[in-house]
């Protein structure tokens, strides 16, 4: 598998792409540049009434070498032109779904739980959201971090383990 694979924006119904092109998913993107990336996003979704949802992938105990980067590129493969995965940390992917609401990505979680049970993947912790109006990039990615904490305190895990 192509490990710097990029997904390319694509048009959608004549709508020009809300988000921007992510790095080559082998690269990790510092959380700062993200930042302002997704703020962007945000501002640009807020003003031409359309929607971001994000999901966070945190990986709970170390697989393979290299393997958030591999699970970032199967990712890449199965998401629709428009979404973006990002590296954020050394096993955390943030996936950027545009025009996607509330229902609609609860619905696509859903789908990804399923694929990655399919792909017998190491343990996961998923959380998800839909960007608000006004909400800020550094906002949303505080409450999704606080959502994988506390999903892996329920689950007994040591959360120094993985963040």
């Amino acid at each position: 598998m192509n490990e710097s694979h990029e997904v390319p924006a694509r048009r959608s119904r004549g709508r020009s792409p809300l988000l921007p092109p992510a790095p080559p998913i082998s690269e990790l993107t510092d959380r700062d540049v993200f930042r302002e990336v997704l703020d962007g996003a945000l501002v640009t979704a807020e003003r031409l009434h359309r929607s971001v949802s994000m999901v966070m992938i945190q990986i709970t105990r170390a697989g393979r070498a290299n393997f958030t980067v591999r699970l970032a590129a199967a990712l890449s493969n199965v998401i629709r032109k428009t979404d973006r995965v990002w590296r954020i940390g050394p096993r955390t992917l943030v996936i950027a779904l545009a025009d996607v609401d509330g229902t609609v990505a609860a619905a696509a979680v859903g789908r990804l739980r399923v694929w990655m049970a399919n792909q017998a993947m190491v343990p996961l912790t998923l959380a998800w959201s839909t960007a608000s109006p006004g909400i800020s990039a550094a906002d949303l990615l505080e409450m999704l971090e606080g959502e994988i904490a506390a999903a892996t305190a329920m689950s007994g895990q040591d959360e120094d383990e993985f963040l």
